[in-house]
């Protein structure tokens, strides 16, 4: 590769950013586009956390709030893209693998941006109950960008800390395998 490349290890390509894999990448995981900078439907590997790469619906993705697939729809570029995203209504969320993955970050609408997928993260519980370690949590179905804890393995997500009702804790979630109690 050439020293000046997007995807080489260099200054200009974005190597003195200390990211991880920016070698291996044109976009660092909170770069924002209009156009494609990646190829659309990419999983990208940070640690153990994993994400992906598309783009927002016609609604714009606030942080922490989940997501699921919508109809594709061409960019201004006419470039018609295989994975677009929509934030998801809280009520809809008791749904069987509703949820795709999770914004790490406010997307404005028809946008390309990094999407978390599955990893260890900290989430924010909304303010009916707190979670002990170990306890299994799933998208509250009240309060936007928020978790409750689940009577059941929900497959979505467990707890790696004790919190109280309101707070953060830190948790493993896989999207994967997503499934709600």
């Amino acid at each position: 590769m050439s020293p000046t490349s997007a995807t080489g290890y260099s200054y200009t390509g974005g190597g003195a950013h200390g990211y991880i894999n920016v070698g291996g990448w044109n976009t660092t995981l909170t770069d924002v586009s209009a156009s494609p900078q990646e190829t659309v439907g990419v999983i990208r590997w940070e640690g153990s956390n994993a994400y992906i790469y598309a783009k927002a619906g016609s609604g714009a993705c606030t942080k922490g709030h989940m997501l699921g697939l919508c109809t594709a729809t061409p960019d201004s570029g006419g470039f018609v893209s295989p994975l677009r995203l929509t934030q998801l209504a809280v009520n809809t969320l008791t749904v069987f693998h509703k949820a795709f993955c999770m914004a790490i970050q406010d997307v404005p609408a028809d946008n390309y941006a990094w999407f978390f997928r599955e990893g260890i993260c900290t989430l924010q519980l909304d303010a009916t109950g707190g979670v002990s370690a170990g306890g299994y949590l799933k998208p509250s179905t009240s309060t936007g960008g928020c978790w409750v804890q689940a009577a059941t393995a929900c497959g979505y997500a467990f707890a790696l800390q004790n919190a109280a009702a309101g707070g953060t804790t830190l948790a493993y979630v896989n999207f994967h395998a997503g499934r709600q109690a």
